[in-house]
């Protein structure tokens, strides 16, 4: 084996592994292509039979192109700059693989390709990227080992060169190690790997993480896909709200009193930010100065805990759900939160009553509008939860066509305010004590008029006359400037049923023509569009009519993983709905106005083998960044159970475990097996395991009995045959090497005989004579006949009776 030709190999696979992941941890198949394939060329133009190089003033100003290309991503792109330090070493990497390189080059090309795949681990915590960095761990380890000798053997030449001052220049050693070099190799190799993987592991689980970094990235990468269609403000007529890519972007487990309770066909609502301002200019909504303003920072150790003057839990830890919401991956600082199911017709809207997760150390909420948000940024995977009250729906249409709920038909968890009190609890429990009362002059009723309740800006007369038409026919009147009225929650309902039944639902609406306003259009032209224009439809009309009403931006999930049990969220996802104030007693209640049959349809869970082989692997991917990526102190804690969990489980007796196989095999769907049949079973299982296994080492052991006859590259016909010819002089060898005479693989049959007859011909005639009848049968094509065969039975008899004498 050349050590300098494996070594140049190793470096080329090394760095070409390293670009390969950078790229796909930027998600740039554009950079892939072009960097691979320069990469790829660099191979055949410097180790090819031409063998040319660039010359070193010309590796010197593609270095100071790459400078400048880096100045210029940073001032002028404003990119991420991990990503552009990471374009930054890919270009001086592919400048020196067509450099001439010695070993101080070939040190550098490592350090660079190092400090790639390290920058590469900040953009990217996908799975595929961990199989690429884990492969790149066992290259780069092989290629520091076999880099040790290469500069030896350079350290050699160059000491032999001075030596050799005045006279011809002495040639290069070759650097060839025989078997015992390269089993050593291996031995050392697996040593400093154990050991690496070992501390790994152990620092792994000692410092588990806490997702507090004072590193700020910035936005997202160059050239990566889009990563979320959710946006904390909405401008009507720029796409629709659900652009984004399929990666998914958060998983949410919904349970109650600790039981799973989420399916497929009862989708969330997954609440971002709650937008109460619009700009008429550029037909944007947007957050208000005075709901910033009000974010409150919380400690999440003591959030719901400890009792706030805004926030109190409910005393029944039951009346209330449960979602564990684990962000895969987002550079935002938005906390999204659940509310009801989109079927449930006036559920309460959000309304925060715990939070808990050990990847953060506070975040702030608004009592306003009940948004969450982070005081740092979120710069990997988040797994946070968050509890809400618990709402039954309302009374479903009974006519088909059905009808909005009146006041007596709520229900009584809708009783709480999204600013104070919690809905009211299980009646033998004391109801915890509600905040002070607020009048008309109390900042929340001024914040309700300027920011919810005032007046449709655009078109006021004609947005107010649909909604007055739309509430007459459903019965009802609404006084524009009345505060509250009873049936401010029925008109608001009745005004999003118009919607639904009235406008069609499109993706690919056009947008509205120049200074027309979208909603307008949307109302009064087209009578069809996406989800961002029924909610700023339906706000606009309860404000007309002095109902406060703002909209909502978040996700529709309904996309459900049942191998995990949890429903998969991506940025196609994003919607918008509504959420309007139906009065005190009553609060914050969501309406969604989007035909929810076409919603569900496009956010449906797939079905076909691609999408069940899809979702079988981001399964394994959640878990992964589940238990790998976002390792906390809570991970921890479970791993730790369950590892005692199955040491105590493993102590019982061997009977009880066969009985439990027993049960699981019993189990198995379609068979309905009674204890003998599963103990069979079970036995014909583990025979075909253990025969499985016996096979395995037989073609190994096969295997290694071809390569040391050296005749494993020939036909498999012709190898078969000689394998059992030659099976006697693999006799020989196993006998001389367990007496400790090993022949060397660069040493000839012949020569290794000679050597051995030449110490002592007394005891080693025999292996002359083996080896004779082997040369005979391997490059003589003689038969092994029967008067040979005696032969080598007798010789074989001899050697072993020689070394039995020996030690007897």
């Amino acid at each position: 084996m050349n050590i300098l030709q494996l070594f140049h190999r190793l470096v080329y696979a090394q760095v070409l592994l390293g670009i390969t992941a950078s790229c796909m941890a930027e998600r740039n198949p554009g950079l892939l292509l072009a960097a691979g394939a320069v990469g790829a060329m660099s191979w055949y133009v410097t180790e090819g039979p031409r063998s040319r190089t660039i010359p070193r003033w010309a590796v010197n100003a593609g270095a100071l192109g790459a400078v400048a290309v880096l100045a210029f991503e940073l001032t002028t792109r404003r990119a991420d700059v991990v990503a552009a330090m990471g374009h930054f070493t890919m270009a001086l990497q592919l400048l020196m693989l067509y450099a001439r390189k010695s070993d101080r080059e070939y040190a550098q090309l490592l350090v660079l390709s190092l400090l790639q795949m390290i920058g590469a681990s900040v953009l990217s915590v996908s799975m595929i990227y961990g199989v690429f960095l884990a492969a790149y761990c066992v290259l780069a380890l092989a290629t520091a080992l076999l880099f040790h000798l290469s500069a030896s053997a350079e350290r050699v030449h160059q000491a032999n060169r001075r030596a050799a001052a005045g006279g011809p220049a002495p040639p290069r050693p070759a650097t060839v190690a025989g078997p015992a070099a390269r089993r050593h190799l291996r031995r050392l190799g697996l040593v400093i790997a154990a050991v690496s993987g070992g501390v790994a592991v152990a620092v792994f689980l000692a410092v588990p993480r806490t997702g507090k970094t004072s590193l700020d990235l910035g936005g997202a990468t160059s050239g990566a896909a889009p990563q979320a269609g959710f946006t904390e403000t909405v401008r009507l007529g720029a796409g629709p709200i659900g652009s984004g890519s399929r990666e998914p972007l958060l998983n949410l487990t919904v349970r109650s009193r600790g039981q799973n309770i989420g399916w497929e066909n009862d989708p969330w609502l997954v609440r971002g930010a709650a937008l109460d301002a619009y700009d008429t200019q550029n037909h944007t909504w947007y957050r208000s100065p005075f709901a910033l303003a009000s974010d409150r920072v919380f400690d999440v150790r003591q959030f719901g805990r400890t009792p706030h003057d805004d926030v109190a839990p409910p005393p029944d830890p039951g009346n209330r759900y449960t979602a564990e919401i684990a962000l895969r991956d987002t550079r935002q600082r938005v906390l999204f939160g659940v509310v009801a199911t989109p079927m449930r017709l006036g559920s309460s809207g959000f309304h925060l009553l715990g939070f808990g997760s050990d990847g953060l150390g506070a975040f702030a909420l608004s009592p306003i509008d009940q948004q969450m948000r982070a005081t740092d940024p979120i710069l990997g995977p988040l797994t946070y939860q968050i509890d809400w009250p618990v709402t039954r729906p309302h009374a479903a249409r009974r006519d088909g066509i059905g009808r909005p709920p009146g006041i007596d038909e709520l229900d009584p968890d809708l009783t709480a305010t999204a600013l104070g009190r919690p809905p009211a609890a299980d009646p033998r429990t004391p109801s915890p004590a509600a905040p002070p009362a607020r009048d008309h002059a109390d900042g929340r009723r001024v914040i309700d008029r300027q920011n919810y309740a005032r007046l449709w800006e655009v078109e006021p007369p004609r947005y107010r006359r649909l909604a007055q038409t739309v509430l007459r026919q459903a019965g009802l009147e609404r006084d524009p400037e009345a505060r509250h009225t009873p049936d401010d929650l029925r008109a608001a309902a009745a005004l999003a049923d118009h919607l639904r039944r009235r406008y069609a639902y499109d993706l690919d609406n056009p947008p509205a023509r120049a200074g027309a306003d979208p909603t307008s259009v949307f109302l009064f032209e087209s009578r069809r569009g996406h989800c961002e224009l029924f909610a700023a439809a339906l706000v606009g009309l309860c404000r007309s009519v002095g109902i406060p009403a703002r909209m909502v931006t978040g996700f529709h999930a309904g996309e459900f993983n049942t191998l995990g049990g949890y429903y998969v969220v991506r940025p196609t996802h994003a919607h918008a709905w509504a959420e309007v104030d139906a009065g005190p007693g009553v609060g914050w209640v969501t309406l969604d106005p989007t035909p929810g049959d076409e919603v569900r349809a496009i956010h449906r869970t797939p079905d076909g083998l691609l999408a069940g082989l899809r979702q079988a692997y981001e399964h394994v991917e959640f878990a992964w960044i589940r238990l790998v990526v976002a390792f906390d102190q809570r991970t921890r804690q479970d791993v730790l159970q369950s590892v005692g969990q199955t040491f105590r489980e493993t102590r019982r007796g061997g009977a009880q475990r066969l009985d439990d196989l027993i049960a699981a095999v019993r189990r198995l769907p379609a068979l309905g097996l009674r204890r003998p049949e599963a103990l069979v079973m079970l036995l014909c299982a583990a025979g075909l395991l253990l025969a499985g296994f016996v096979a395995a080492r037989q073609v190994l052991a096969r295997r290694r009995r071809l390569a040391r006859l050296r005749i494993d590259r020939l036909p498999a016909a012709e190898r078969r045959g000689l394998g059992r010819r030659l099976g006697f002089y693999l006799r020989m060898l196993d006998l001389l090497e367990r007496h400790g005479y090993r022949r060397p693989a660069w040493q000839s049959p012949a020569a290794f005989a000679a050597e051995l007859a030449e110490a002592n011909p007394l005891r080693f005639d025999p292996v002359v004579a083996l080896t004779d009848t082997f040369y005979e049968v391997r490059y003589g094509d003689r038969p092994l006949d029967p008067e040979r065969r005696q032969r080598v039975r007798a010789h074989l008899k001899q050697l072993e009776a020689s070394f039995g004498r020996t030690t007897g």
